[in-house]
């Protein structure tokens, strides 16, 4: 192994180009690496010492294997100078354009960098020719590169002339040390390594490099190599695109699909416990392991294309609100088997719902996952739904999610969160029995919604006491955090009641749109007094909903 030493400039010099190969991870870098790439240059730039831009692992003296983040880097620097230079510039030496350009991105129209495949067109069109406007980012890496390329030339636009040359020269003589493979196998074995030791890789990433390494090591011969590896990137890039249409990041997804295909015990970053694991397990013969990645990466793909039908329903505002990531592993799990039955999916996702909010309702510590474990095996929505009853209302469980704590914690709540979830689903409970508002779908477009206490959190002075309960230790113990005393309100209606006597807050509340604020007198003592009765009657009929709602 020859480990040379060299500048960036002789490193492109001539007709050298490189590519990233497809194991390799896409464009990562954001603001904070490019401002600190950027601080690094022009502090060098102002000395005389060398700038060491690092290592670089190559392989056949073309493939990147480590170090294309920070080469990709250079390249988008060198397109945004070029970019904001004058063009009549006419300049003695090498600080031409014409020569940059041929230095460091093309020479006789072969591009200095090729990138991985599902973005090498954009790099090409953006980075290579100079072309902002032939086509608009479709991945995330996409969007990186041009964010980047608009960064550098934001901030070189800020300097004089001669500060963007010393800093071009410096990049020029900028030290690197290159370290080359001759072996494939060897370059994709080292990538691997580099990700167990400290690279900040996304888990996605590591599972693409993981994938290509067992395919150069299993496929029968080059073509075969050459064959899955196209298969298997392809699925990778429609992944990858499908990222911009999807309100989750790519490990999170990666995580449900593998948690609903092995269970709640799985480990990302323990190889005793994922991915690694299963196909270990599964597979003794080099063709299963080529049918198992197969399978695996086109289920994968399946998955993140799931999730973002899923996206469009209206339950994902409902598990968000929730935040329990628990249920997105049975989603996946259903759209697996259940894809073209619409039906049998909703009633999945209204099963799931239960379990998240009797999750969040009852704020116990009992770990859901571990318990939801045993209900990932199932075929068909009523087998779902018959699993999270008995983990609901099983001797065991009981303690956790059973209507006997939910109640319980609902005498004391200060869920902010879990309030308005429950009274949005209230309003449209009381609006569909009210005959003028039947049909219509309540989604919380109060302005500046709030949680109001009926009865003020601090007791009001004489004046302004009339129509509450005495304050005594057992109504701050019992009733004035209760369900039964608070109510969902604009944030403006709020402040303008403050803490007025209950009779001049009933008059607003029966003139605002909320039915829950007109129901209230409906709950007062005699029409008129908030009172610890008054509290308790609306607290029960509030349990009555909640336990009918959700319920199995």
């Amino acid at each position: 192994m020859n480990i040379l030493k060299s500048s960036i400039y002789d490193l492109f010099n001539g007709q050298k180009a490189f590519r990233i190969p497809v194991y390799q991870r896409a464009y990562s870098w954001d603001r904070v690496n490019l401002s600190q790439f950027l601080d690094d240059i022009k502090e060098a730039s102002q000395g005389k010492n060398e700038y060491f831009f690092g290592n670089v692992l190559i392989e056949n003296n073309s493939d990147i294997i480590d170090g294309q983040q920070r080469i990709t880097t250079i390249l988008i620097f060198i397109r945004a100078l070029l970019d904001i230079l004058p063009q009549n510039m006419s300049e003695e030496n090498n600080f031409r354009k014409d020569f940059i350009l041929e230095d460091f991105l093309i020479y006789r129209n072969v591009p200095k960098l090729t990138v991985i495949e599902y973005d090498r067109d954009y790099f090409k069109s953006l980075i290579i020719n100079g072309d902002d406007d032939k086509s608009n980012p479709s991945t995330p890496s996409q969007v990186r590169i041009k964010e980047a390329k608009e960064y550098f030339k934001t901030e070189l636009k800020k300097l004089e002339l001669e500060t963007i040359k010393s800093m071009y020269y410096t990049v020029c003589k900028a030290q690197i040390i290159t370290i080359p493979f001759e072996n494939k196998k060897d370059s994709v074995l080292m990538f691997e390594l580099q990700n167990n030791r400290g690279k900040s890789l996304t888990n996605m990433e590591k599972l693409k490099s993981f994938i290509s390494y067992q395919i150069y090591i299993h496929a029968q011969n080059k073509q075969q190599v050459e064959l899955k590896l196209s298969e298997v990137i392809g699925m990778f890039e429609d992944i990858y695109r499908e990222l911009k249409n999807i309100n989750a990041n790519e490990d999170s997804v990666l995580r449900y699909f593998n948690i609903s295909k092995f269970g709640f015990t799985y480990r990302e970053d323990d190889p005793k416990l994922n991915y690694k694991k299963h196909l270990k397990e599964q597979c003794f013969e080099s063709h299963e392991v080529i049918k198992w990645i197969d399978d695996y990466v086109k289920n994968l793909k399946n998955a993140f294309l799931d999730f973002k039908e899923f996206e469009k329903t209206e339950y994902i505002k409902q598990f968000r609100a929730l935040e329990r990531w628990e249920v997105y592993p049975f989603v996946i799990k259903a759209y697996s088997m259940l894809r073209q039955n619409s039906q049998e999916l909703v009633q999945v996702f209204k099963a799931l719902e239960i379990i998240a909010f009797r999750d969040r309702a009852a704020d116990t510590r009992a770990d859901l996952a571990s318990r939801l474990n045993s209900a990932l095996d199932f075929s068909n929505s009523a087998e779902l739904v018959d699993k999270l009853r008995k983990i609901c209302n099983g001797d065991m469980t009981i303690q956790y999610w059973g209507d006997e704590r939910i109640s319980a914690n609902l005498t004391n709540i200060n869920d902010i969160k879990l309030l308005n979830y429950i009274f949005v689903k209230y309003e449209n409970f009381l609006r569909q029995k009210h005959s003028t508002k039947r049909g219509y779908v309540f989604e919380n477009n109060v302005k500046d919604p709030q949680i109001e206490h009926i009865s003020p959190q601090t007791e009001p002075n004489e004046k302004l006491a009339s129509g509450y309960s005495e304050y005594d230790q057992i109504f701050f113990e019992k009733y004035i955090n209760s369900i039964g005393n608070k109510v969902l309100i604009a944030g403006s209606h709020n402040a303008s009641i403050g803490n007025k006597p209950f009779l001049d807050k009933l008059s607003s509340y029966n003139e605002a749109d909320l039915m829950q604020l007109k129901e209230v007198c409906s709950f007062a003592t005699d029409n008129k007094i908030w009172d610890k009765k008054a509290i308790e009657k609306r607290q029960i009929s509030l349990v009555n909903f909640i336990q009918e709602t959700w319920r199995y």
